[in-house]
């Protein structure tokens, strides 16, 4: 609880702090809301000063119980590249109605659900007087490598897509890798060449979204952290190397040495572990990103 809590404290401090750059400088905010199998869900709407129409990014949460405010600094970076940004609460959190599902966040029936509120997020997007509604599409972390390909084919209409350690391999193959990497409890479980190596040998169970993938014909890029103990990145990547080769789908990936869950590194400061982004996170998207939507 008490790191929930410094968690959504430093979230609300970097909140505020580039909300004021924000109002001085490079864009504008407002608060928008958008219906969705029976939630009222509540974002906030990030648009570039300057002429448009621009392209478009709906950013979609991981697992955690966390307000939209948690994610503002990735929005505010798209938002300074030129894109319209969608920030959401989920459902059950923040702003929005509806039910957190806490328990079983990986069930497929929840994987759906938040799936079609993300296509929802995305047809609210498009439609907002300038934005590109051809150039619009998803940017996500961790459980979001689940939701959003389900979300762009139930839509569409995505542009893009763009994963940040997000697993390929389905719900339970992830749930097993993190047990046995002891990601709760580091230090006490399996290297992660070594879980991974398990892995091979474990039968796919649960969500998988393979199918999807497999069907999906739009670009798509996966940053991965080859020492992540929460998902098992470098079987995701097999993965992706099978659909691009034997499916021809325009999909690539960027590997991170040394770097875990979310591309962040762990930095010793004295007696103290600091968590930074890996050298090259954001220019390996923005160069990524800059080519799908034809901005220079």
């Amino acid at each position: 609880m008490q790191s929930v809590l410094l968690l959504c404290a430093v979230g609300g401090l970097i909140f505020g702090i580039l909300q004021y750059r924000a109002e001085s400088l490079a864009y504008r905010q407002t608060v928008i809301s958008f219906e969705n199998e029976g939630a009222h869900l509540v974002g906030t709407l990030y648009i570039p000063n300057g002429h448009g129409p621009h392209a478009g990014i709906v950013i979609v949460h991981g697992s955690g119980r966390f307000p939209r405010c948690f994610y503002h600094m990735w929005a505010d970076h798209f938002v300074r590249t030129g894109c319209a940004v969608l920030l959401y609460d989920k459902r059950g959190v923040g702003g929005s109605s509806g039910h957190y599902e806490g328990e079983n966040n990986v069930s497929t029936g929840n994987v759906e659900l938040l799936a079609s509120d993300a296509s929802a997020a995305l047809r609210t997007l498009a439609a907002y007087p300038g934005v590109r509604s051809d150039a619009v599409g998803f940017w996500g972390v961790s459980q979001a490598g689940w939701i959003i390909p389900r979300a762009a084919a139930l839509n569409g209409h995505a542009a893009f897509m763009i994963i940040v350690s997000g697993p390929t391999t389905t719900t339970g193959e992830q749930m097993e890798y993190s047990r046995i990497t002891g990601e709760h409890d580091p230090g006490t479980g399996m290297t992660t060449q070594n879980a991974e190596r398990l892995m091979s040998e474990r039968p796919p169970t649960g969500f998988d979204p393979v199918p999807d993938l497999e069907t999906l014909n739009i670009p798509g890029l996966w940053l991965q952290g080859d020492h992540d103990l929460r998902i098992p990145a470098i079987k995701s990547v097999r993965i992706l190397d099978r659909l691009i080769k034997e499916s021809n789908r325009p999909y690539t990936y960027h590997i991170f040495p040394g770097a875990g869950h979310a591309i962040f590194l762990a930095r010793k400061k004295g007696e103290r572990l600091i968590p930074e982004l890996a050298p090259g996170y954001w220019q390996a998207m923005d160069d990524w990103l800059s080519h799908q939507t034809n901005r220079t």
